[in-house]
């Protein structure tokens, strides 16, 4: 059965330990619902997995402060100035990682995805798990994000071991942005407008 807490009231510090110890949590951001684990513990990445019935989609990571992002990624100029414009926010940055990550979690180029969460409890949670958490969207593959835990719960069930209730989201997913031969690429457009990235890069 799955353990709900609440959001203002949860104590971050067990789910923290527990995240820590393999588990998989339902937690709210400032986009949609995600589904979380230790990014360094292969086993909980396999489970997350198998819970969304996903197979080479890869996942992103929230994580707690950008101090955190640049001691294990590479930001480029271009991502300096998005990161520094839209985080705190619902912006993932497609980065060359400083330091091993699990296969699952990077794409072909093994480039990794980073988000800063405005949710101040999605970053504090990311903080009791060593900075950066998983943060792949709590729904099956191929199916809606959910923006309530009600709807979370529906698809993902007693396949989880903790959720946190942070009421109704906005629903709309980060925009996310990517960075190939100091080109900026709007993989996904989301929460932000594909013109106010580019807006923002425009004459570096």
């Amino acid at each position: 059965m799955v353990k709900v807490f609440d959001s203002s009231a949860a104590r971050v510090r067990l789910l923290g330990d527990r995240i820590r110890k393999g588990a998989l949590v339902i937690f709210p951001t400032d986009t949609v619902y995600g589904l979380g684990c230790d990014p360094f513990n292969e086993n909980a990445i396999v489970r997350i997995l198998e819970v969304k019935r996903r197979e080479s989609k890869p996942m992103p990571l929230l994580s707690s402060s950008i101090e955190t992002v640049r001691r294990v990624a590479i930001l480029t100029p271009a991502a300096r100035k998005l990161a520094d414009l839209f985080w705190p926010g619902a912006l993932t940055l497609v980065l060359e990682p400083k330091i091993i990550f699990n296969r699952n979690l990077m794409n072909r180029r093994g480039e990794v995805g980073f988000r800063i969460p405005r949710s101040p409890f999605a970053r504090k949670l990311a903080s009791e798990v060593g900075g950066i958490i998983v943060g792949t969207s709590a729904n099956i593959s191929g199916l809606p994000a959910a923006s309530t835990l009600k709807e979370a719960l529906r698809q993902l069930g007693s396949k989880v071991d903790l959720a946190v209730n942070g009421g109704k989201l906005p629903g709309t997913p980060s925009t996310v942005v990517s960075f190939v031969c100091d080109d900026v690429k709007v993989v996904r457009e989301g929460a932000i407008a594909t013109s106010d990235i580019m807006k923002a890069v425009e004459g570096l």
